[in-house]
């Protein structure tokens, strides 16, 4: 714990920001998904999220904002502290964290059938941003059948 605490001074004030940020969100979001039903919770995150783009046109990457990578670092960083920061948790931070920073997203939920009879169905959650996983990135990813992408028609 103390040399986390020593590592985190070290880093520069972005990106103390942005773990703050992250720790916070992956909080809330834990509470809120035991709390309040899955929608709800993805309509306060829509808000949130676009809290950050008032102003701007819709897609817009200011050129002081923070690349992709960088915010899900936060974000993984964080979990990698919390054990009950699951993969949708992390999903839903990143994605609107990244959002709020005019960053084009989709979060995707997918299951892949058991591979043995006795275990269960596996699920995972993983963010997309322009194209690429950025986070929830595994070497099975293909196995996984997309169920639902909040926030797509």
């Amino acid at each position: 714990m103390m040399a986390d605490w020593r590592r985190f001074r070290t880093l520069d004030a972005e990106d103390r920001a942005l773990l703050r940020e992250a720790v916070l969100l992956l909080i809330l979001v834990r509470i809120g998904l035991g709390a309040v039903r899955f929608p709800v919770l993805c309509r306060w995150l829509d808000r949130w999220a676009g809290y950050g783009t008032a102003g701007r046109a819709a897609g817009a990457i200011l050129a002081a904002t923070p690349a992709p990578g960088r915010l899900t670092w936060a974000v993984a960083a964080a979990a990698r502290r919390m054990p009950w920061a699951t993969c949708l948790v992390q999903a839903l931070v990143a994605d609107a964290m990244l959002r709020r920073r005019g960053h084009r997203t989709a979060v995707r939920l997918g299951v892949r059938a058991a591979r043995r009879p006795p275990r269960p169905i596996e699920a995972h959650a993983w963010v997309e941003c322009e194209g690429s996983v950025v986070l929830g990135e595994t070497p099975d990813l293909s196995d996984f059948v997309v169920l639902a992408a909040p926030g797509s028609p």
